[in-house]
């Protein structure tokens, strides 16, 4: 079973939770859906998907929310075994096309299909991780050297 972690909507995304449901229910993929607030952290909901013992987490929404959720899977002794999903929010985006995702329903489909992958990722600083793209931009001409 599935423990989903999704961002509540924002702007024109209003109806993409609901979506995301009705798709996930067509497959047949039923899981446990949880949503960060004030109340609870994307980082207190991904451990506590990791400590009720769900084999898959999904992160449903931005690429912060990912990073945030991989960050507590990555430093988690007993998140060892556990699979991240991602449904970005922007399929438009280098993760969405790293994961090989250009729609909802594809995104869907590959949480079906298991089809797993390996990915490295970074350290930023301690205990903080990301697998998005990262970029350093300088807003003026200026040489740098490494």
């Amino acid at each position: 079973m599935y423990y989903y972690i999704i961002e509540p909507s924002k702007g024109k995304f209003i109806n993409r939770q609901e979506k995301i449901k009705d798709i996930l229910g067509d497959l047949g993929i039923a899981g446990e859906t949880v949503s960060p607030s004030s109340a609870r952290t994307i980082e207190e909901l991904t451990h506590l998907g990791v400590v009720k013992g769900y084999s898959t987490i999904v992160a449903v929404g931005s690429e912060a929310l990912v990073n945030k959720t991989i960050t507590v899977l990555a430093t988690e002794q007993t998140a060892q075994d556990t699979v991240l999903g991602i449904i970005p929010d922007d399929f438009t985006s280098a993760l969405a096309k790293r994961i090989g995702v250009a729609d909802i329903r594809s995104a869907c489909e590959t949480l079906k299909f298991r089809k797993l992958e390996t990915f490295s990722m970074a350290l930023i600083e301690p205990n903080k991780y990301f697998i998005t793209e990262a970029s350093i931009e300088n807003p003026k001409n200026q040489e740098i050297f490494f």
